[in-house]
């Protein structure tokens, strides 16, 4: 924001910052699902680590699950999304949340990647890949700033917090816990292919409002078809969380 600021002025910086802000609410999602297991994540990392293993899984597969959803129809419907919070004279904000909504699948992994260091007491970890995004995300601003403005301040914090999620995810497979890709990321991912080309049928024919509710009850239909979502599932957060 300082940066937009300085190199040009305060009426971008509105429209880098109403995309933002959006963005940032969305962060509570991935902050309260996480703190909510985290005792339970350091508990089980001293007495339990299969089970552990388990937890983070289905917590890394739910909130890319989520992520997915919020991403595809942010992407969809930011035109929609922007003018109905902060109207039409923000119309430049829409191509800021079309580039922002990438961040949200990275974002709630890394609140799970950060959050799962802490609980096996590597904070070290985390600041050292903190103070590396910092450099990182001042030196992209800098260069893509001065040639794209706030789309080019989207695309740096898209790529400075891919970033942060390659480094804490390479770090976590080679010391502690390696997860299933195929269960994890390809059926989600084969998931939300399918209902991006729903959403996208849909928002052709029907309200952008109905649409999302609609989209819902689909999502929830793939997660069951592909089997990403299993009655296992519920019984592993009783066993962690409620035992």
């Amino acid at each position: 924001t300082v940066m937009l600021s300085l190199m040009k002025g305060s009426e971008v910086v509105g429209w880098y910052n109403a995309a933002y802000r959006l963005i940032f609410v969305l962060m509570l999602i991935p902050t309260a699902s996480v703190a909510a297991v985290f005792p339970v994540m350091s508990r089980h990392f001293k007495s339990a680590k299969e089970l552990l293993r388990r937890e983070y899984e289905l917590v890394f597969r739910y909130l890319f699950v989520m992520a997915l959803f919020i991403l595809i129809y942010g992407f969809l419907f930011a035109d929609k999304i922007i003018y109905l919070v902060f109207g039409e004279g923000y119309g430049p904000s829409v191509i800021a949340l079309k580039v922002l909504i990438l961040v949200i699948p990275i974002i709630f992994l890394t609140y799970l990647f950060g959050n799962f260091l802490a609980a096996v007491d590597k904070q070290r970890v985390v600041t050292v890949i903190a103070g590396v995004n910092a450099l990182l995300n001042i030196i992209l601003n800098l260069f893509l700033i001065r040639k794209y403005s706030y789309e080019g301040a989207s695309v740096a914090t898209v790529l400075t917090e891919g970033l942060g999620l390659i480094l804490m995810g390479i770090y976590i497979s080679r010391h502690f816990l390696k997860i299933s890709i195929v269960q994890n990321i390809l059926k989600p991912f084969c998931g939300g292919v399918f209902l991006a080309g729903i959403a996208f049928v849909m928002k052709q024919n029907i309200n952008w409002i109905l649409s999302g509710v609609l989209g819902v009850g689909v999502y929830i239909i793939l997660l069951f078809g592909f089997h990403i979502v299993t009655r296992n599932d519920v019984k592993i957060v009783r066993q962690g969380i409620l035992g």
